[in-house]
């Protein structure tokens, strides 16, 4: 059994409604959410086994391909808060492998009293006309955790061919039928039937090509379930580390949120004027992410862009590193460019960072600045690093707010200070490193990126 969890995009302001999709592989018990305001359920049957007919002599004859379980999709099913339902998973009917033996049926699946038969298993008697494979049914559940969007359950198989060229099964998954020289395939997703076999006799022997087994059946049931926003407890994650590789979604998870920050760019010092800014990381924020609780989800925290001091006068376009990209699943904050050495005129302009959307206080630990126990609301995240021309005309433009190279003091956290410090290089989440013409010391790398998990839970 798998449950994924998923917030309703229409929540309102006192009440949030999550989808909770639970996907049924074998038999169990359902009980339904508490807060619970619709129940739905889409059963398939298993699907049936394919046939080998009874062979006539100097002749090859087709078996009858199984037929796809039965689709049910049920909606406003009737529930109280707690019920338990049972649910039954249908079994897969199997394909023969003797002569004149039919495919047995496909078992079938159910919800409570709500029912989905298995599909038939293929007759013993030779098909007169083979066909191909018939497409199952789209599933009115969306968002299932491990089935991809589109999949169609309770395909049928395809009949045995008497020629050199096997039929194609139904999509999805259905079994292909047996050839001349082959086997049949049997079916390959939910509620799929196994292709129909293949039988050839001489007046010695009996040749026989296997018919395919069905798959099993599937039972996915979706509750949408209604909580007063009050009620719900909010808790943050915050991710700093460069090598954590993967985090956990916690049991009881209802609703979350991920701000993250790709690492800045680093700061440049070459010969000449011609210079850029070094980028702050992209921040992205997404709101209403889809889970399962339990999830162990793919992450990772860009690193900042290293610094580079460049002697040489003629290679224009070196640069600095950019920063990594911060990753939390499939959504991406990419890391900021590092200053390059290429024209600029003098039209840098210096980008502030930009504030978590979460708008509160956010208590946490970083190893790496262990004074740093609060994450404040007046924070920018991914900050453009400054630039320093040490000349009348442009001036220095400082680092962007927070953390940005070559920054004012007051735009620093408190946890920072000058007689600390030096600010050439980012220092806070996602900040570019500084950059300074003609190959002065007066260049830093970017800072690493940040991710930041909002939970809502009971």
């Amino acid at each position: 059994m798998i449950r994924r969890r998923r917030m309703l995009l229409n929540s309102g302001n006192k009440y949030v409604y999550y989808e909770d999709i639970t996907t049924f592989k074998e038999s169990g018990n359902y009980t339904v959410p508490t807060g619970s305001v619709e129940l739905e359920a889409f059963i398939v049957g298993g699907g049936g086994g394919g046939a080998v007919p009874t062979g006539v002599r100097n002749s090859y004859k087709a078996g009858a391909k199984g037929l796809g379980g039965v689709v049910l999709y049920q909606s406003n099913i009737p529930f109280t808060d707690g019920q338990v339902f049972a649910v039954t998973v249908g079994s897969a009917g199997v394909g023969a492998t003797k002569e004149g033996v039919a495919g047995t049926n496909g078992g079938a699946s159910s919800f409570g009293s709500y029912a989905a038969a298995g599909g038939n298993g293929g007759s013993s008697t030779a098909v007169t006309s083979s066909t191909v494979g018939t497409d199952g049914t789209a599933c009115q559940i969306e968002n299932v955790d491990g089935i991809a969007s589109g999949s169609l359950f309770g395909a049928s198989g395809a009949d045995g061919s008497t020629t050199s060229t096997a039929l194609a099964g139904g999509t999805t998954g259905g079994g292909k039928g047996a050839s001349k020289e082959a086997n049949a395939e049997a079916g390959s997703f939910y509620g799929a039937g196994g292709g129909g076999g293949e039988v050839y006799k001489s007046y010695f022997t009996t040749t026989v090509r296997n018919a395919g087994d069905g798959y099993q059946g599937i039972v996915i049931v979706k509750a949408v379930v209604k909580y007063k926003e009050s009620d719900l407890i909010t808790d943050y994650d915050v991710i700093t580390s460069t090598t954590q590789t993967v985090y956990i979604i916690p049991s009881g998870t209802i609703k979350l949120d991920v701000f993250i920050v790709g690492g800045g760019g680093g700061g440049l010092s070459p010969k000449t004027n011609d210079i850029t800014l070094a980028k702050g990381g992209q921040t992205v924020y997404v709101p209403n992410v889809s889970f399962t609780t339990g999830e162990r989800v793919s992450i990772c925290v860009g690193k900042g862009g290293s610094k580079v001091k460049y002697n040489s006068i003629d290679d224009v376009g070196f640069a600095a590193g950019n920063g990594g990209n911060t990753y939390f699943g499939e959504f991406t904050a990419k890391g900021g460019d590092g200053a390059k050495n290429i024209a600029s005129d003098y039209t840098n302009e210096v980008v502030d960072g930009v504030s978590c959307p979460f708008g509160e206080n956010i208590a946490f630990k970083d190893a790496s600045t262990p004074e740093a126990t609060t994450l404040l609301p007046k924070y920018k995240y991914g900050a453009c690093g400054g630039f320093n021309s040490h000349v009348s005309n442009p001036p220095t433009k400082m680092g962007g707010v927070t953390g940005g190279g070559y920054c004012n003091d007051s735009d620093l956290p408190e946890w920072l200070s000058s007689s600390e410090f030096l600010f050439y290089d980012g220092t806070f989440y996602g900040a570019g490193g500084s950059s300074c013409f003609k190959s002065y010391q007066w260049h830093g790398d970017g800072y690493k990126g940040i991710i930041i998990i909002r939970r809502r839970h009971l």
